[in-house]
């Protein structure tokens, strides 16, 4: 049986406003609904091949080290290939990685990486930030699945955070995505284009542009 709040996600109700997880790169809360990611909800950063979304989620994973917060990142793509988690960006962000748990699955089921999520969760807030890195054939998920995330993201207060490789922008995981940022590299490749595709917690039509000037700092110049 699915709960209130997941029942009126799926109805694309918008929810009272909840805590968040800041990215810190300050420019780019402003945009943000309520100024971060938020907890206790799905959210998702969609792109082609190369557009920068794990550029900026292990920003956002490094960020959450820094202030303390236990981060884990689901890997399910397939090993010795491109993609996934690659440590070196995180090195150059700052992130100390013994504090990062890293989980690799098997990339020919994507469900074993929700399975993972599901396991990470039921730990009882062990975690607060939860990355769920999907390869790019993962287009659909189970609903059913993504319901018990949803459920366990609420009693654990985790962020759960998809990286999906879209054909379109437009293209999501489904109505269970609070918050969902499209990633595109620019022309410049020193730039990249995020913009809020959905959000149930407002600030649809808000975009940004980071600059990637040095290794271990991303500057956000936001237009709307």
């Amino acid at each position: 049986m699915f709960s209130r709040a997941a029942m009126q996600a799926m109805r694309g109700v918008d929810l009272a406003p909840r805590e968040v997880l800041p990215s810190g790169i300050a420019p780019l809360d402003a945009i943000l609904p309520h100024g971060g990611i938020p907890r206790a909800r799905l959210s998702e950063i969609s792109g082609r091949r190369s557009s920068g979304k794990r550029t900026l989620a292990t920003a956002l994973c490094s960020h959450a080290i820094s202030c303390g917060e236990q981060v884990a990142w689901i890997d399910a793509h397939k090993h010795g290939r491109s993609g996934g988690f690659y440590p070196l960006p995180a090195l150059e962000f700052g992130a100390p990685l013994e504090q990062l748990l890293l989980v690799r699955v098997s990339a020919d089921d994507p469900r074993h990486a929700l399975k993972a999520a599901d396991l990470l969760l039921a730990a009882g807030g062990a975690v607060s930030l939860l990355v769920i890195d999907l390869p790019p054939h993962a287009l659909h998920q189970p609903t059913a699945q993504l319901a018990r995330l949803q459920r366990g993201a609420e009693k654990s207060g985790a962020t759960l955070l998809f990286i999906t490789e879209r054909p379109t922008p437009s293209a999501s995981l489904g109505t269970f995505i609070a918050l969902q940022l499209a990633v595109r590299r620019k022309a410049s490749l020193a730039h990249l284009e995020v913009q809020i595709i959905k959000s149930k917690l407002g600030k649809m039509a808000c975009g940004g542009e980071v600059a990637l000037n040095e290794p271990h700092s991303l500057h956000l110049h936001t237009t709307l």
